[in-house]
Order: C-alpha cells, then sequence, then structure tokens
C-alpha cells in the first residue's frame, strides 16, 4: 500500500536500497498525503462553514460601524452650523416625528376597518437579527 502511495506522490517506485531511506520515504509521503487531507479538510469544510454561520454577525457589525460614522459625521457637519439653524433643525425633527404618531394611528385606524393602503408603508428600520439592534 505504501508503495502505491509513494508511486502515486512521486510518479515513480522507490529505487532506495536501505531500509532506514525506505522508511524515511514513507514517512515523507504520509506526511505530504495528510497535511493534503488536513488542508482540504480546513479550507474547502470548516473555514465555508465558519464563514456562512458568522456571516450575519460580520454584516451587523459592518452596518454599525457605517452608522457610526455617519452620525459622526453628520454630528460634525451640523457643528458647524449657526446656532439659529441648529434650533430650526431641532424643531423640524421633532415635527417629524409628530408625523410618525399621526402615521402610526392612522395605520391603526385602517387595521380596525381592514384597509391595508397604509400598511405597506415603512418609515422604521428593519431589524437584521438578534445581532443585530
Amino acid at each position: 500500500m505504501l508503495n502505491l502511495f509513494y508511486f502515486l506522490v512521486n510518479g515513480k517506485s522507490i529505487t532506495e536500497v536501505s531500509v532506514k531511506k525506505i522508511l524515511k520515504e514513507y514517512e515523507c509521503v504520509i506526511v505530504e498525503i495528510l497535511s493534503e487531507l488536513l488542508r482540504k479538510l480546513i479550507y474547502e469544510y470548516l473555514l465555508p462553514l465558519v464563514i456562512k454561520a458568522l456571516k450575519n454577525l460580520i454584516a451587523c457589525v459592518i452596518t454599525k460601524k457605517i452608522k457610526e460614522k455617519n452620525i459622526n459625521a453628520l454630528k460634525s457637519r451640523l457643528s458647524l452650523l449657526p446656532n439659529f439653524i441648529n434650533d430650526k433643525l431641532e424643531d423640524v425633527n421633532e415635527l417629524f416625528g409628530k408625523s410618525e404618531n399621526v402615521l402610526d394611528k392612522a395605520r391603526g385606524f385602517t387595521d380596525k376597518i381592514n384597509l391595508n393602503s397604509l400598511n405597506n408603508i415603512n418609515l422604521q428600520s428593519k431589524k437584521r437579527g438578534r445581532f443585530c439592534d
């Protein structure tokens, strides 16, 4: 069996004379076969499983980093504006919050009378899973 493995790996038969050299060649063949099997097991089977399992977590981390970067950029841009404009922006943001409340009340009303026309409107971001909030 080891002669067959040696021939398959090296493409030639053993021409060594001493037993010690033959065993050394067999050891090299076994190490090479085992290293190839381990490489295939790790890179072609285990690594894709780990990446698939961590894909959602990685996506969540990336989206959170992007959101943090956008928030910091917005804060730095707002800090450059004069105070009277910042006050007006706060008023506008409060009005947007009130409009969401009105829309929620309208959705509740349409749910009571079985109209689904306002259910297609979505102003809130969808959550991706238990890791992303």
